[in-house]
Order: C-alpha cells, then sequence, then structure tokens
C-alpha cells in the first residue's frame, strides 16, 4: 500500500498498544513500498510508535526455530513457513495505549526474589511464608493472560478460513 494511504492503516494501529509489523525488502509487483527495517522504524517512530528491539529479537528468534523444524502454518493447500516474520518482523509499543489500565498485564513477568539462582515468583506467591508477608499480593490483573489452548485454535480456525473463503471479516 502506498504512503499515500498509511494514514488510513495508521488510524486503526493507533488503537493498539502492540503493533507487529512484517514488510518487503525485496520488492514484487504486489508491494508498491519496499524500504529497510530503518525507514519503517523512522516512519512509525514519528507517528508515536516505540521500536522495541528485544521484542523484535525475540520474535524473529522464535520464527526462525520454528523455521528450522520446519513447522508450518496450512491454509487452504499451502503450507507457510514464517520467513517474513523471520527476517522482517518489527514490534513497536504504542505507549498511549499500552499504559491504559486495562493492558496492565502487558510486559507481565513475575517480580518478587525467591533466590540467587532461582527465578522470581509473582509477589504474594513465594514459599517462604517471611516474604510472602512482606510483599503485597499482586492483582490478577496485573499477571500475564495464561495461554488457552482453545484460543489459540479458534484463532487458527478463523484465520484459515478468512484465508480460505477470502471473508476479511473476521
Amino acid at each position: 500500500m502506498g504512503r499515500n494511504y498509511m494514514r488510513n492503516y495508521l488510524t486503526a494501529f493507533k488503537k493498539s498498544a502492540l503493533l507487529f509489523v512484517t514488510h518487503s525488502n525485496w520488492g514484487g509487483w504486489h508491494h508498491t513500498e519496499v524500504h529497510n527495517d530503518l525507514w519503517w522504524r523512522s516512519k512509525l517512530e514519528s507517528h508515536g510508535f516505540i521500536y522495541s528491539e528485544a521484542y523484535t529479537e525475540k520474535v524473529r528468534s522464535i520464527a526462525g526455530v520454528e523455521r528450522g523444524e520446519k513447522k508450518r502454518f496450512p491454509v487452504g493447500d499451502v503450507n507457510y513457513a514464517a520467513t517474513r516474520v523471520e527476517g522482517t518482523m518489527m514490534v513497536f509499543i504504542n505507549p498511549l495505549v499500552a499504559s491504559r489500565p486495562e493492558h496492565a498485564h502487558l510486559f507481565a513477568e513475575p517480580g518478587c526474589f525467591v533466590d540467587y539462582g532461582q527465578p522470581n515468583v509473582h509477589c504474594g506467591e513465594e514459599k517462604n511464608l517471611k516474604a510472602r508477608a512482606l510483599n503485597s499480593p499482586i492483582p490478577e490483573e496485573y499477571k500475564y493472560m495464561p495461554y488457552k489452548e482453545e484460543q489459540h485454535l479458534a484463532w487458527e480456525q478463523c484465520v484459515k478460513d478468512s484465508v480460505n473463503t477470502g471473508d476479511k471479516a473476521h
């Protein structure tokens, strides 16, 4: 999509807390804007998004592992690898949305120290009663959302259905 139409989708993007973006580095008949990471990063940062190098590297790394394991996502009669994700996925944070109370679960990880060499735990969940008494329990809305297989499968089916039928309304 040409940059003259970016304002149309940036309006929707600005409602997102996290933005995962891929792009083309090598063109093709269906790419009107072919730029490197720096161009896209500058463009999105000029609209208030913050580039996350750590999350970008994490997503690209996971895609690389999955591609190496030959994991494929079947859509119709075609299997897609994570090539574009591994090569050009960029992750941005929208601080105006990510900072809202309903997104307190974003970037959630246990923060109370247990012992050297041990992973942190959510405050109030320490096995050591003395430590638990010193720390305030963290409310559920501040914890990460647990992975639910049924939600993942439902999302996967929705993507397959929309691609197979051409229905973009999902």
